[in-house]
């Protein structure tokens, strides 16, 4: 998953997935106009993205 705003967890590939997969989650951006943004992967699913390293 990615870490969302919020510090939440937002699961892309859900657990027991077969691969290969494409999975598309679309996102935006948390100001107008904005170039930029870090994105933060978490491998795991639990709810808060701290605690799903």
């Amino acid at each position: 998953g990615i870490e969302t705003k919020g510090g939440l967890n937002s699961i892309i590939i859900p657990r027991n997935t077969r691969y290969p997969v494409k999975c598309t989650t679309p996102y935006v951006t948390v100001a107008d106009n904005q170039t930029r943004m870090r994105i933060r992967v978490c491998q795991g699913e639990r709810p808060i993205a701290e605690d799903a390293k």
